[in-house]
Parts: C-alpha cells; structure tokens; sequence
C-alpha cells in the first residue's frame, strides 16, 4: 500500500516521480494507492479540473492504474475553504471485482477529510495478475446505460473547447467505461443449483446409508474392543459392496 501526500506548495512532478519509482520497484505486486493528491480530474472530480491533471493521467496510464473513486460519490474533503474530491483510491494488479462497499463515510473526525471505506477480498490475493474482463451478465445494464450516458454528456461538456489531443481523450474515455463497469456489477451472484446425478438411484442411497450407519457408530464409540468389532464390520460391508460393483461390471463385459 501507498499512502500518498502531495502539498499543493510544492512540485508535483517530484512527487508524481517518487510514486512511479515504488511502482517501477514493486511492479509485480498488488498494490493500493491512498491518498491525497490535491489534483482535480474528470475521472474522478465531477468539477473543472487544474494543470495537475495531465501529469495524474500519464501516471495512471503509464502503469495500467484504475481509479476506484465514484465521481458522483459525496466529497472527500470538507473544510472551511470549501468542499473537493482531491483524495483518490488506485489500484495496480488487482482485479475491480475484488473491491466491494467501497464508499465515503459521513462519521465525523477531527479531519476535513472524509474516510474512504472500501474491503478487498483476501482469497483473490495472488501474485499472479489477472486481466479484468467484464460480461454483461455480470453487469446491472439499466444503471450501466444511466451511468455512460451521464459520462457522454460530460465527456461532450469537458472535451467541448479542450486542446487534449484523440490519445488522451481516448485513454480518459476508457477509464471511465471502465470505472462505469465497476459501479454498475451486480454484487451478489447467485450459485447455480447443481443439477443431481443421472446415475444415482435409490439402490446406490440405500447402500451408502448402510455404509455410513456402521461408521457413524464406529465413529462415536470410545470403546476399544467394541471400535475393533464395528471396524469389522463396516470393512464387511464394503468388501461386499466392492464384489456386487466387480461382479457387475464383468456381466456388462
């Protein structure tokens, strides 16, 4: 994890260089960028943005970052100069799906800055990287075409007078489709029913119910001589089950 401070009195460049250079060290681990940029962007600042913008996107772009941060999302920063979204959430090598309840809480600190909330689901937490594809089954498509039309309309406001070349608009676009995908999914996916045994019948659950009786008792008894009987028989029992299956088996032969 990254916990990142970036003075508004001091250069950005600097700092923007410390962060690439752990994330030139560190590029194949996952990792979490935390933290307050005093940067305002389209991606993630439903505001005009500053000069710092241009130098945060070549950042993202450059080591395949994804912004978290919900730009609809309550402001990040509360103060007596006024409300903001300066405060941004990136992950690198970490798959979206795998960050769930992210969210701004409104508990009062002694900070002006609100807390990021977020979980990130441990058993996804492998060293291998994954490349995060999206199916539309898994995206709630009513809140999906709600979210990128809002984008378009602030895409076409943003990029009405902008001097940005096709690159970079195009790199900013994709960005947020692909933030847009991530707030859209549906969180809770329900199992598929497995489908029963074609095989399976009620000769085999008798026999299996006689198998586990035995055992069951076997299990349970602390007695040592009665454990050495009841072993006994539950052996029986297979060996028999084993010869009936053999015997079968060589008649289908």
């Amino acid at each position: 994890m990254i916990s990142v401070y970036c003075p508004p009195s001091e250069e950005f460049g600097e700092n923007i260089n410390d962060i690439s250079t752990l994330l030139l060290r560190f590029s194949q681990e996952k990792i979490v960028i935390l933290g307050d940029f005093n940067a305002k962007s389209s991606i993630w600042d439903p505001r005009k943005t500053d000069k710092r913008e241009n130098i945060v996107h070549d950042l993202i772009n450059q080591f395949d970052l994804v912004v978290i941060n919900d730009r609809d999302s309550p402001p990040l920063f509360n103060g007596p100069c006024g409300i903001s979204w300066i405060d941004t959430m990136m992950v690198k090598n970490i798959g979206v799906d795998t960050i769930t309840e992210w969210k701004i809480s409104d508990r009062i600190t002694l900070s002006d800055h609100q807390i990021m909330e977020f979980k990130i689901e441990k058993e996804n937490f492998s060293n291998k990287r994954k490349t995060c594809k999206w199916s539309i089954e898994n995206i709630n498509l009513f809140d999906f075409k709600i979210k990128v039309n809002q984008s378009v309309e602030r895409c076409k406001t943003n990029y009405k007078d902008s001097n940005k070349n096709l690159n970079e608009m195009i790199k900013e676009i994709h960005h947020i489709l692909a933030n847009v995908c991530f707030e859209t999914r549906k969180r809770n996916r329900a199992k598929k029913k497995q489908k029963n045994a074609i095989w399976w019948n009620t000769e085999l659950e008798i026999l299996r119910s006689k198998v586990r009786a035995p055992r069951r008792k076997f299990q349970a008894t602390r007695d040592q001589d009665l454990r050495k009987k009841e072993n006994k028989v539950q052996k029986r029992i297979v060996d028999v089950h084993k010869s009936n299956s053999v015997s079968e088996t060589n008649l289908l032969q």
